[in-house]
């Protein structure tokens, strides 16, 4: 009998519970992800193993990794797990409330400027979905910090993450108009070495180019606050290298001048990251959904 015929007749609870195990990497992640003990994972996988009569794991002390059947028969009941739980959600009740906890990572600015407000109406639309955002410039990893969608600014490294464009943006100068009507005129890259200005200072965010380092060497405030630099901008202390999507607010209210539009020393696009395709569970669809509908809107402009 092939592999493939014996998982036909194998407990599915003991396949899944396989493939959790070989994607987190060890029994206690495992254990910790579906909600039951170690113990009661590794018995599942010892019936499995006893049904389908071949070792599937190598277990050590300090992680577990699958033999050469054990890939086979993990390659071969992925799909299938992943196709059953679809059919099995897409059948469900669509009158069904949506709950869990969805878990997000994002910066500090575009999480409090977009991804709160999102967050907040989706709370109200459905009462027991929770959220747990971590508002940090840390990139949190999948796994080990159980994340379901990172929000990630700047260029991707290279991920096997699935992502979606949620804007295509960039840093661009602003001042206030108190500030520009006080001092020399500001048209040209070159008019910059007689203003002052304002960065957030993080590693990488100009691009090592001659207008980049133009625009770094007259700084006067280096801040690792976005907002800082935006109640700097306000205050009228000078020209600010700010993400679009912080300082249009404020453009569209008078508060803040684009400078020198053609400049912009950073590309900034930001994606919406989320660790597999194959099955996404509901309660982390509806979150990406609902950033997409908001990007589609316009209100996300790419």
């Amino acid at each position: 009998m092939s592999i493939k015929d014996a998982i036909i007749g194998v407990r599915l609870n003991g396949l899944r519970t396989l493939a959790v195990v070989i994607e987190r990497g060890s029994i206690t992640g495992a254990a910790e992800h579906i909600g039951i003990t170690a113990s009661a994972i590794s018995k599942q996988i010892n019936r499995l193993e006893e049904d389908i009569g071949v070792r599937l794991l190598q277990r050590s002390t300090r992680s577990v990794r699958p033999t050469e059947a054990g890939t086979k028969i993990y390659e071969l009941a992925r799909p299938l797990l992943d196709e059953l739980a679809a059919a099995i959600s897409s059948i469900s009740d669509e009158t069904a409330q949506v709950e869990g906890t969805v878990r997000i990572s994002a910066t500090p600015a575009f999480g409090r400027i977009h991804v709160v407000p999102i967050l907040a109406q989706l709370s109200r639309k459905h009462p027991k979905l929770r959220f747990d955002l971590k508002l940090s410039d840390k990139i949190h990893d999948f796994v080990e910090d159980e994340i379901d969608i990172a929000i990630r600014e700047g260029k991707l490294e290279d991920s096997s993450a699935y992502s979606v464009l949620l804007r295509e943006g960039s840093v661009r100068l602003y001042a206030s108009p108190a500030y520009i009507s006080e001092r020399s005129p500001l048209v040209t890259i070159d008019d910059l070495s007689q203003h002052e200005i304002i960065l957030v200072s993080k590693p990488g965010l100009l691009r090592p180019t001659e207008q980049a380092q133009r625009l770094s060497s007259n700084v006067r405030f280096a801040l690792n606050d976005v907002f800082s630099v935006l109640d700097l901008a306000l205050a009228g202390l000078g020209v600010a290298g700010l993400p679009e999507y912080v300082a249009e607010k404020y453009v569209a209210s008078g508060e803040l001048i684009l400078c020198i539009p053609e400049f912009s020393p950073m590309l900034l696009p930001v994606h919406a990251l989320y660790p597999s395709k194959r099955f996404v569970p509901k309660r982390v669809q509806v979150v990406l959904d609902a950033l997409i509908e908001v990007r589609e809107k316009g209100l996300l402009p790419v």
